[in-house]
């Protein structure tokens, strides 16, 4: 049995996050802000994709291959999100280990990061 209003809906949706999450991209001035808007959109809108051809298709191999690839889509999507913003910041830096230099503190510790030894963090100057 089809549900063409609903595998319509669920289509709809993914092509609205997909273009909603795509204007954040371009509206973003730092890399690390875009990182973060492309990740909905290969989270989200594979989910709705798998949903409507669930609804529409009831051939088990599509099935099965739709949730396949919507499950790698979104196991990957964390592990290319973070190689990507090493990436970055080997190219912003020079280096991945965060040195002392850079002041970054630690949460809920009187740490500077890449320090061993306990000091008082600097304050933020914002």
């Amino acid at each position: 049995m089809t549900h063409p209003v609903l595998s319509s809906i669920f289509l709809f949706l993914a092509a609205a996050i997909a273009l909603i999450f795509t204007i954040g991209l371009a509206i973003m001035r730092d890399p690390f802000q875009k990182l973060h808007f492309s990740s909905p959109i290969v989270a989200l809108c594979p989910l709705f994709i798998s949903v409507a051809v669930f609804l529409e298709n009831s051939d088990p191999a599509a099935r099965i291959k739709v949730v396949i690839i919507s499950v790698v889509l979104f196991l990957m999507n964390s592990v290319l999100s973070h190689a990507t913003g090493k990436a970055i910041r080997i190219r912003d830096v020079g280096q991945w280990p965060v040195q002392i230099k850079e002041g970054i503190p630690l949460v809920n510790r009187n740490v500077l990061a890449g320090d061993n030894e306990e000091k008082p963090a600097k304050e933020n100057p914002i």
